[in-house]
């Protein structure tokens, strides 16, 4: 008996550092490496999402654009609005099946006034404290002192639709 217990005992010493090394496997995080990976994505998705928040602010909003530039139209004596109309959204940075995208939306603007009074206009839109963008301006002369500005002025944002006119 006193040798059945030595051998049993020999078997058990023999099994104890692979139940050892078996119990420690069990206790690793497999996906531990992709935990972290995910964490530090979310992380710089975050920094990216604020920072690409604080530079849309600088932006017209799309569906305040249109109200905005009537106001100011309207706040400039001898200057008549001749034809106001959207473009439709382009995109920028979408994605197809991308969360996000970034998005210009344009208004096609046609004004009548002298020249005077036409480059205070676009003085006073580059003026305004958000940004707009210009990506086509003309003048043409009717009869002095009347011309016709038309121009097309862009705003970007996060979201395709356009709910501005």
């Amino acid at each position: 008996m006193n040798r059945l217990w030595l051998q049993l005992a020999d078997r058990f010493d023999a099994c104890a550092p692979r139940e050892l090394a078996l119990i420690q496997a069990s206790q690793l995080d497999p996906d531990a490496a992709s935990r972290q990976e995910i964490a530090r994505l979310e992380d710089e998705n975050k920094r990216l999402r604020v920072a690409l928040d604080s530079e849309q602010a600088l932006f017209v909003p799309p569906a305040q654009m249109a109200v905005l530039l009537r106001e100011l139209i309207a706040g400039q004596q001898g200057l008549e609005l001749l034809s106001l109309k959207a473009g439709n959204p382009e995109p920028l940075l979408a994605q197809k099946d991308a969360p996000i995208g970034l998005f210009r939306h344009s208004l096609d603007l046609e004004l009548r006034g002298s020249y005077a009074t036409l480059a205070a206009y676009l003085a006073h839109v580059e003026r305004l404290p958000w940004r707009l963008g210009f990506s086509s301006l003309s003048l043409r002369t009717e009869t002095a002192p009347r011309a016709n500005l038309k121009l097309i002025l862009y705003t970007v944002s996060l979201e395709a639709t356009w709910l501005g006119l």
